[in-house]
């Protein structure tokens, strides 16, 4: 804190988590509601304004001092949970893919088929959906700009200026590839966090499943991505004549060449999918799926990185995890993710009235209107907040309102969940939208802020109708 900019913001951050708990309550809010109430938004406005780490610490500190809740609850619901341990170890997994370089193969293998010679719109949609292939199957960050990369290579033989039309929208496309492939997969991020809290707040009774959410965000966005690609062809018409002559020579080919430590890890990275797989599509009531709710959802990672520590090639070490753990563990996200999970599971417990203030608040506008319109109306909200503030804020605090709303209404609240949680990966229109739109904005030599805006709004606009038309009755197809 070197400036009195930041003062202010660390002097604001604190009079908000240990103020607002001294307003009278107000709705159904009771005090130890409006503490934690306080805390909650002193901790959005800390990170937002002033770094992750200490406000989310401070709003440990808060929780105790305040009476909230004791630090053994605070722990176990959050940063002690499996959840948070689950992304811990899959952080360290990506750092070995990241080492040994398969994410640049998943994106060589993509861009070299020969399917794509003389199309170089396919070629475009094939960055999209390889970038969210490669960051699903690896880290989402290093896909884009290993994908930003190719995008730049290609533009520049081509002679395709910065600023330019078509880099524009191929940048926002990558960047969406990028979100895409952080909402897939319920073992990390957002799909991680909301699934934790579900269950954390069902008390056990209520979760995702893994393969067939991943089928249902896996098709969305593929038919999405499709739906981007032909706006930019057929209402932006941009021209793409000078490409016509593309192949794959805009890649490096030696990527494909694996050795031997390589197919190795390819082939563990394989057996983590299959395995989550197997275990998401097993019934939770069968014997199987009983055995497999021993392991929890972090015990099949730790076994695997087990065996690829033990598992040598020429003598080295497959994983070196002390070294993953170093190098891939992103401390900063890992305390902002279990802070805001034990908030979270804490704010909706009985004692602070939290929600039947939100059903008081937003019964009437949902009342008579079913479950239809409730996923419509919370999802089209979703989307416009994410993009003004971080979707996993967007996500915890939709994913209880959902579930209190499934309790007041009698329905089943996970495919409403489902599509919020894949709705709220649009977060590209601003810098504050997400980290993917952040590093997006950063390329100011290839893209304009106001041409993003002046493409991506309309495409947002398409993205939002493909997730409701699509997404809602799909998603009671598989949920």
């Amino acid at each position: 804190m070197n400036t009195t900019k930041d003062k202010v913001n660390a002097l604001i951050t604190i009079a908000l988590m240990f103020g607002i708990g001294f307003i009278p309550p107000v709705s159904e809010l009771t005090v130890s509601g409006m503490k934690i109430l306080g805390i909650l938004v002193g901790t959005i406005y800390g990170v937002s304004f002033c770094a992750t780490a200490w406000p989310c610490l401070l709003a440990m500190g808060a929780m105790m001092i305040l009476g909230v809740a004791p630090i053994g609850t605070i722990l176990s619901t959050g940063l002690g949970s499996d959840s948070i341990m689950l992304m811990i170890f899959f952080f360290a997994f990506t750092a070995v893919l990241e080492h040994n370089k398969i994410t640049e193969f998943i994106a060589t293998f993509l861009i070299s088929r020969k399917v794509i010679e003389g199309k170089p719109w396919l070629f475009t949609y094939i960055l999209m959906i390889g970038t969210m292939f490669a960051g699903a199957f690896g880290s989402s960050f290093p896909a884009m700009i290993v994908f930003w990369g190719i995008l730049i290579a290609t533009c520049k033989m081509f002679d395709m200026k910065p600023f330019t039309p078509y880099p524009t929208v191929a940048f926002m496309g990558i960047c969406l590839g990028g979100l895409a492939s952080s909402s897939t997969w319920l073992f990390r991020g957002n799909p991680l966090y909301c699934n934790a809290m579900l269950k954390n707040i069902s008390g056990g009774a209520l979760e995702l499943n893994f393969g067939m959410y991943a089928l249902l965000s896996f098709s969305l966005w593929m038919i999405v991505l499709a739906g981007y690609i032909m706006i930019c062809k057929f209402i932006f018409k941009i021209d793409l004549g000078a490409m016509k002559n593309i192949d794959s020579s805009v890649v490096d080919l030696s990527y494909l060449n694996l050795n031997k430590k390589q197919k190795v890890i390819l082939g563990y990275t394989l057996l983590i999918l299959v395995t989550y797989c197997v275990i998401g599509f097993t019934t939770s009531a069968s014997a199987m799926g009983q055995y497999f709710a021993k392991f929890g959802v972090t015990g099949p990672i730790v076994i695997i990185l087990t065996l690829m520590a033990l598992t040598r090639v020429d003598g080295e070490a497959v994983a070196d995890i002390p070294a993953a753990c170093k190098q891939g563990v992103v401390w900063d996200t890992v305390i902002l993710s279990g802070v805001l999970l034990g908030m979270s599971t804490i704010m909706m417990t009985s004692d602070t009235g939290i929600t039947p203030s939100i059903l008081a608040l937003l019964g009437p506008i949902f009342n008579g209107k079913g479950v239809i319109f409730l996923t419509v109306i919370i999802s089209i909200i979703s989307i416009i907040l994410t993009n003004f503030m971080a979707n996993t804020t967007v996500v915890l605090m939709f994913t209880p309102i959902i579930l209190s709303f499934s309790t007041a209404m009698g329905f089943d609240p996970l495919p409403a969940i489902s599509v919020m949680l894949i709705s709220a990966h649009i977060a590209y229109l601003t810098p504050a939208a997400s980290p993917f739109a952040s590093l997006m904005f950063g390329y100011s030599d290839w893209i304009k802020a106001k041409d993003v805006y002046k493409y991506g709004g309309l495409a947002c606009v398409m993205m939002t109708v493909v997730f409701l038309v699509i997404g809602i009755p799909l998603s009671y197809v598989l949920m």
